[in-house]
């Protein structure tokens, strides 16, 4: 379809598909990838650093004093998988030992699904626990999370500290403004 529409170049948003990436670079169509990862190197790219970032927010955490942490992510994407390592990272350079549940997986990065995973958390752990922070992937499992703390009757930040990832312009309306690692996407 872009062959037949006469481009002269395509920039593909956000995307990691493998499959797309490789048609796309076999296409002989110049193609730029933003925010999104290619490992084959078959295309140009300009993506953040989502496991420095992600590194740099759990260290901001646990310089804040948590030492229970869980990740807020989902899967099918690798910039979130860079996210997750970052956050690994993190845990390990300070001597802090992974819980094996510290990864928390919802279904998507919808809010509503970030709200379902971590109901389901609390649940299943009959609330927090010792843990006093959760690091979003994104800044819509964010609120998705704060929502279902909320519900449960967690108090954010004062019970437990959600950071999100993006700096999506909601996140600043949000009450409290939500704390989240802005990608300065008007910069690439």
């Amino acid at each position: 379809a872009a062959r037949d529409a006469g481009v002269d170049a395509l920039i593909l948003l956000n995307d990691d598909d493998e499959a797309l990436i490789a048609a796309l670079a076999a296409s002989g169509i110049p193609t730029v990838l933003i925010n999104g990862e290619d490992p084959n190197m078959l295309v140009d790219s300009v993506t953040p650093g989502n496991r420095f970032a992600a590194q740099q927010a759990t260290r901001r955490l646990i310089a804040r004093g948590h030492r229970d942490i869980r990740h807020l992510t989902f899967a099918g994407r690798k910039t979130m998988r860079r996210r997750q390592d970052g956050f690994l990272d993190a845990l390990e350079e300070a001597g802090i030992g992974a819980d094996p549940n510290a990864v928390l997986v919802a279904q998507s990065f919808d809010p509503a699904c970030g709200e379902e995973r971590v109901a389901h958390w609390l649940r299943q752990e009959n609330g927090p626990g010792p843990v006093t922070a959760l690091f979003c992937a994104a800044d819509n499992l964010a609120f998705g999370a704060i929502r279902a703390l909320r519900a449960a009757g967690f108090r954010v930040p004062e019970d437990i500290s959600v950071m999100g990832f993006d700096g999506v312009a909601l996140g600043e309306f949000h009450d409290p403004p939500l704390t989240t690692v802005a990608v300065p996407m008007d910069q690439f």
